[in-house]
């Protein structure tokens, strides 16, 4: 029974991203390509996080088997999580857009008007795999055992079933994430166009070549993902609840997060669609 619970939960967690290869990443080697890239930045991310966890004073009880981190340790946990993540999703949006030009010209459709909004999806996957695998290994090993932990906060319910679901939001979170901070920081930035089409129309006026877009709504995409991460985040310590409400929160929190950063999604998706028409 836990091999199948091992199996179930696996597919639950890592279900969604193995649609989205099978439908987009294994027919687009250069998206595939910037996936694994962008898992390095998020191994970074962990990291770097790592590194100042072990540096802040009295945290070694931390590392004792068996020892349960109260409430607000486990706060600046994720504080410090969410900060490098969110810092190193930034910082990596510099290089990508200094190597956007590499990136167009290995591209299967360099010219398509969902260029920048495919190349962002991409290294959201395989940002929010990595910490996803990373985060959630363990319980899913554990699960293979021979017996389950139920939820503190729902004796009925695994522990595991409910951190596969939150994992699951949490990988779409990701994906989300990086096409809103990505499409606010290439508002300011007009789009690429290959060498042949420079020399098809080199006299072309601003607007055609793709002025920026100089909205306000750069930086308010930019904290949108730094707050809802935050938020979204800060609602696993409810987990520890002894009361229903810890497996609710959670997973009611994670889904109107995710349906509001999808509404956003949807207007980039339109946005594209009006400027490319």
């Amino acid at each position: 029974m836990t091999a199948l619970s091992l199996i179930g939960n696996a597919l639950i967690s890592l279900g969604p991203a193995v649609v989205l290869f099978a439908l987009f990443l294994a027919r687009r080697p250069s998206l595939f390509l910037l996936a694994l890239t962008s898992s390095f930045f998020a191994l970074v991310a962990l990291l770097f996080s790592s590194l100042i966890w072990y540096a802040l004073p009295g945290r070694a009880e931390s590392l004792k088997f068996g020892y349960e981190s109260p409430v607000g340790t486990q706060a600046v946990a994720i504080v410090i999580a969410v900060v490098c993540q969110e810092l190193v999703r930034w910082g990596s949006w510099f290089l990508i857009r200094r190597a956007e030009g590499g990136i167009m010209l290995a591209s299967e459709f360099p010219r398509s008007p969902f260029h920048r909004f495919s190349m962002s999806a991409a290294f959201g996957y395989g940002y929010g795999l990595l910490v996803v695998l990373i985060m959630h290994i363990t319980p899913l090993i554990e699960s293979a055992g021979p017996g389950i932990r139920p939820a503190k906060s729902c004796p009925g319910v695994p522990d595991v079933l409910l951190t596969s679901l939150l994992m699951m939001l949490q990988f779409l979170h990701h994906i989300a994430w990086t096409i809103l901070l990505f499409h606010g920081m290439f508002s300011t930035v007009p789009p690429l166009t290959l060498p042949s089409d420079q020399a098809a129309a080199p006299h072309a006026p601003s607007a055609a070549r793709g002025a920026p877009s100089r909205g306000p709504g750069k930086w308010a995409l930019v904290a949108y993902v730094f707050v809802s991460h935050m938020g979204v985040s800060m609602t696993s310590l409810t987990q520890s609840m002894p009361s229903v409400v810890g497996c609710i929160v959670p997973l009611v929190v994670s889904g109107v997060a995710l349906a509001a950063s999808g509404y956003l999604v949807w207007g980039v998706v339109v946005a594209t669609v009006k400027k490319a028409s």
